[in-house]
């Protein structure tokens, strides 16, 4: 009896032995595979880093010397054409290679920094490239430009320093500028982890251009179609103005993509424009991704007495304009708190929160993201809707809503000022195809005829070429054209 005892023990030390060293063996060869990938990333590095060094002594001996077309070229010759992308940053030249997204930083005398991620560095340039005009203006090539930009634009010299010329031009709030390729604001995996940010915010967190009452940003930016990714904004529940832009007035934003980026604050909260003001025009914008627009409520209210939460603009007032404009973000726009105090006016939407105080309007727009409202007690004037919250003094036209819209007082379905795709404003050649609190959209129209009706308003309204054309998304619901 006691041999058999000892005999089951040993057995259960054996099996033990047994688990342990799988379990050694499962770690040791994720161990192998991790120190495998490890030394693949350092090798490709070793790599980029020699062929870089080999055209920087390319470049170094034409006739003009090492700079941005030179090394360029040199890297087009020894890697291949496209493998490369090569801009100016300050006094570097950044180079990035393609397969591995890897940048490094070329100094005038040829030493080279970095790796470095796709994302901002933190650092700014030390000029721009252009001069600011129409016909020439200030290329964002980097995020270090776009960061150079903004402390120019909310300095109180106003002043940028042009590349081209060696001049100082007095003009970064009314300057034209062009975005030339997509920028990330941060990297890949903090980006990836974007559900989080509420508590696990990433590196780098942006201040918006245009950042108060004081430094409004009033110039031309053109996105020109590229995208913002990963932009990370909140100081506070109590902020106002924020956005990539903070306030715009008498300024134009046009063709610029927001993607998987997080803004949050108190009131005047967009996922572009925090506030536009004076003949603000915002055009052929959009926020897309798995993108997060949140706004407490809290804050000190303007005279205006109005509060806005949108996608696209928080608040627009006086003569703006949004036109061209969707989010087809995947996650949502949203109020939690009070938005208005008193008997004020306020909305939350899809695209534009609220406009007042002229005939700011909207037109051919469409949402498709989840708006929501949690008020913390009855609003007076608050509204909701799948495209903007609540509009005064001017009809808006041909709009589109397909998100889900939802409004809730104390945690109870509050169905006054919601609706599909506006909470309060006069409708003109509007549908929704979203819930509203839950409820099916009593929409009869078809979406192949909703197509029609968008695009025939287009065609009969489209004197100076305005308004974008819309088209079937995979057969489902209409989008506008890009």
């Amino acid at each position: 009896m006691k041999q058999k005892g000892i005999s089951l023990i040993a057995l259960i030390i054996t099996i033990i032995v047994i688990i342990i060293l799988a379990v050694i063996t499962i770690f040791s060869a994720g161990n192998v595979v991790e120190k495998a990938q490890e030394a693949k990333m350092l090798q490709e590095i070793a790599n980029e880093k020699e062929i870089l060094s080999i055209s920087i002594v390319q470049s170094k001996k034409e006739m003009e010397g090492m700079n941005q077309t030179t090394l360029g070229n040199a890297l087009d010759s020894l890697n291949g054409k496209g493998t490369t992308d090569v801009n100016e940053n300050g006094i570097y030249i950044v180079v990035r290679f393609s397969k591995g997204g890897r940048c490094y930083f070329v100094d005038p005398s040829g030493n080279i920094e970095g790796p470095r991620g796709l994302e901002w560095s933190g650092m700014v340039s030390l000029g721009l490239v252009g001069l600011g005009t129409e016909d020439s203006p200030f290329l964002i090539q980097s995020m270090e430009d776009l960061a150079y930009m903004r402390n120019q634009v909310n300095g109180t010299e106003n002043v940028i320093h042009s590349l081209t010329d060696n001049q100082d031009y007095t003009i970064a709030r009314t300057a034209y500028y062009i975005l030339t390729k997509d920028l990330y604001f941060n990297n890949l995996s903090e980006i990836a982890n974007i559900e989080k940010w509420d508590t696990e915010p990433p590196k780098n967190k942006w201040t918006p251009i245009g950042e108060n009452a004081t430094v409004k940003f009033s110039g031309y930016f053109d996105g020109n179609g590229f995208r913002l990714i990963g932009c990370y904004v909140n100081d506070g529940d109590d902020q106002l103005y924020k956005g990539i832009f903070g306030i715009a007035q008498n300024a134009v934003i046009q063709n610029l993509k927001v993607v998987d980026s997080y803004v949050r604050g108190g009131k005047y909260i967009g996922g572009i424009v925090g506030k536009i003001e004076g003949t603000t025009i915002i055009d052929g914008c959009s926020l897309q991704g798995k993108s997060y627009v949140f706004g407490s409520g809290g804050g000190t209210y303007e005279s205006s007495v109005f509060g806005g939460i949108g996608g696209v603009v928080g608040l627009a007032v006086k003569d703006t304009q949004v036109l061209n404009c969707y989010n087809n973000s995947s996650g949502w726009v949203k109020l939690e708190g009070e938005l208005i105090t008193g008997n004020p006016h306020g909305g939350v939407g899809g695209v534009l929160g609220a406009a007042s105080q002229g005939e700011s309007g909207i037109a051919n727009c469409f949402n498709t993201c989840n708006v929501i409202a949690e008020f913390a007690k009855r609003p007076n004037f608050g509204a909701t809707g799948g495209i903007v919250g609540q509009i005064a003094y001017v009809d808006v036209y041909n709009l589109l809503n397909t998100g889900a819209v939802t409004c809730k007082v104390q945690g109870a379905d509050f169905d006054n000022r919601l609706g599909g795709v506006a909470g309060m404003a006069d409708l003109v050649n509007c549908y929704n195809y979203g819930t509203v609190n839950g409820k099916v959209s009593k929409e009869t129209t078809s979406p192949q005829e909703v197509l029609n009706i968008l695009n025939q308003w287009v065609d009969e309204n489209n004197d100076e070429n305005q308004y974008k054309h819309w088209k079937m998304n995979g057969g489902e619901y209409p989008v506008l054209e890009e």
